[in-house]
């Protein structure tokens, strides 16, 4: 896994075509904070809420993003919970895995003005 800042993330979905943003916040987080937006990319946001010990992440998320080649941003709050998830990911053989530092609320995302949907 790496550590990714939000302005390299938001580059990376840009410039690649199989480039990804997984958003393992809650639904509440979602609906009170908001949440990313990337339909000027063209690109859906993927929401997968990762729970403690939940065998279930892994099993949408392989029926979610069947290409292991994919370059996977993972997003949370902070940067806690997608770090997590980003290791869980890689060990289930997906390779290009990346964490964003500050997730969405605490100086990432939102922090670097980039488009987000409230």
């Amino acid at each position: 896994m790496k550590n990714i800042l939000a302005a390299e993330a938001w580059e990376l979905l840009k410039s690649e075509k199989n480039s990804l943003l997984v958003d393992v916040r809650t639904e509440a987080e979602w609906n009170s904070v908001g949440y990313p937006d990337l339909t000027n990319l063209g690109k859906d946001l993927i929401k997968l809420t990762l729970k403690q010990d939940d065998p279930q992440f892994v099993v949408e998320f392989k029926k979610l993003i069947p290409n292991k080649d994919s370059k996977i941003i993972f997003i949370c709050k902070a940067g806690g919970r997608s770090g997590s998830a980003a290791n869980l990911a890689m060990s289930h053989g997906y390779e290009s895995c990346y964490n964003l530092i500050g997730g969405f609320e605490m100086g990432g995302w939102k922090d670097n003005n980039l488009p987000f949907i409230k």
